[in-house]
């Protein structure tokens, strides 16, 4: 379902979509998001805006939980050109 839901956006207009390919827990969620966005602000374009929010969520993974675990931060992927 997730190409389906994907190709409609991109249909839609949306130039890149960004999707977590497993549920992640909302706080984690969030704190990436907010990354991504920030990112975004200061003018990265969307691939590396991701790739550095991505980056920043694993130290941050790593230091919270004392190991680094994929699953908080490499669920998140981006389509589009």
């Amino acid at each position: 379902i997730a190409p389906a839901l994907t190709l409609a956006f991109h249909i839609a207009g949306a130039e890149n979509v960004v999707m977590s390919l497993w549920p992640v827990p909302d706080r984690e969620t969030t704190e990436l998001m907010l990354e991504l966005y920030t990112n975004l602000a200061k003018g990265a374009t969307p691939r590396i805006a991701l790739a550095k929010a991505k980056a920043t969520m694993r130290a941050r993974v790593k230091q919270r939980y004392q190991e680094d675990i994929p699953f908080y931060w490499g669920a998140f992927v981006i389509t589009g050109p």
